[in-house]
């Protein structure tokens, strides 16, 4: 595991990876898009990643593991003309070339809300006076992302995999994480076309993998409630989950 995954010790893990799409094949191969996030696995946990309404000790924590130089914040998102959904490296420098200032890149932050983080690598548009503004389009509506600057990174032709971090300690979760993991690595190794964003992977490989990941995002969707709730954290002040009326201080946390 890399270093900017380093995390505490009562931490649960944090799995980087690329997750990925199957629009299209022909024959044997398979055509799967130069994406790397959940939202592209073709599967429902797309539709429940948003971006957070809050940033929380884990986004801060997650953040200060990929560059603790810097700090999250919300930037507007706002397209320019003629950016593409699935570009956002190449809407900056055609923003910064029509229109000046600089390209900012960093880690556009996701949360799926009491399952887990996940942090992408993108490009802002640094304005002439400063101000990040996201031109790449958002295909949900979202009028803003959360995003960290990174100081070091930089994206040329591949840019750096994407961060997970799991809110919970889930076996299902860890599976499903450990299939787009191994989606990820045939990506890496395809052949690709940086004009169309695609990769091209032998369908034989990827298909049962594609089927697993299927299976899981489904699983998880189904007993995401039930997830939720055995893991979510209670104040000493909170009532009691167990039910009896009491303060959790004053119950189950009192032994």
């Amino acid at each position: 595991m890399n270093s900017q995954n380093a995390q505490s010790a009562d931490a649960f893990p944090v799995f980087s990876q690329q997750a990925l799409l199957d629009p299209d094949s022909a024959s044997n191969a398979q055509v799967l898009t130069a994406s790397d996030s959940h939202r592209s696995a073709g599967g429902t946990i797309r539709k429940r990643l948003t971006t957070p309404e809050s940033i929380t000790p884990d986004i801060l924590m997650l953040c200060y593991g990929l560059d603790p130089t810097t700090r999250p914040g919300y930037v507007e998102i706002r397209p320019a003309p003629g950016a593409r959904i699935n570009r956002r490296f190449h809407n900056a420098q055609e923003r910064v070339r029509t229109r000046g200032g600089t390209i900012q890149y960093g880690w556009r932050v996701w949360e799926w809300p009491g399952i887990l983080l996940q942090a992408d690598f993108h490009a802002v548009w640094a304005h002439p006076i400063g101000k990040y503004i996201d031109v790449t389009p958002c295909e949900y509506g979202e009028p803003r992302i959360l995003f960290h600057p990174d100081s070091v990174r930089q994206c040329y032709d591949d840019p750096p995999p994407s961060v997970t971090m799991s809110l919970i300690d889930s076996p299902t979760l860890k599976q499903y994480l450990d299939v787009s993991e191994q989606i990820a690595e045939i990506k890496r190794n395809g052949q690709r076309d940086l004009m169309t964003n695609t990769v091209l992977v032998n369908r034989a490989d990827t298909e049962p993998l594609l089927r697993k990941q299927h299976e899981l995002e489904e699983e998880l969707v189904r007993d995401q409630d039930d997830l939720r709730a055995a893991h979510r954290k209670v104040a000493p002040r909170d009532q009691c989950p167990c039910g009896s009326g009491r303060t959790h201080r004053d119950c189950c946390a009192a032994g």
